[in-house]
């Protein structure tokens, strides 16, 4: 999955910003707006992606390779040994920073060799 709208990011990094909790139940109304709803779903996409890299951390299962091409998103590959499964995740630059500003995610995969660039830079 790519989000290919840079609006998303920078509208998830806005409501960050102002405080927002992301739960659609407390902001249905905040939801209601197709930016915002973006948003979300990149939000709980990268906290998902997060989540999978931390516990197959935790129980030293865990592989992880970045292919980044001069043209194109990035390929991250996730292999979850204790799960049996391969993960392939196509994300834009500044969706990877943003990945790395979660959770202790950017210490994880730079133990496994993986730089994350960090925003702004």
């Amino acid at each position: 999955m790519c989000f290919v709208s840079g609006r998303a990011l920078d509208r998830l990094r806005d409501l960050q910003a102002s405080g927002v909790t992301f739960s659609r139940n407390k902001n249905f109304a905040l939801f209601e707006q197709p930016g915002n709803r973006e948003a979300l779903s990149l939000h709980r996409y990268l906290d998902a992606l997060a989540e999978e890299i931390s516990e197959g951390h935790g129980l030293d299962s865990l592989a992880i390779s970045l292919d980044t091409p001069e043209v194109g998103p990035a390929c991250l590959e996730i292999v979850r040994r204790d799960l049996g499964v391969k993960h392939t995740v196509h994300l834009q630059s500044d969706e990877l920073e943003a990945l790395g500003e979660r959770l202790e995610v950017r210490e994880i995969l730079a133990d496994y060799g993986v730089e994350v660039p960090i925003a702004g830079s």
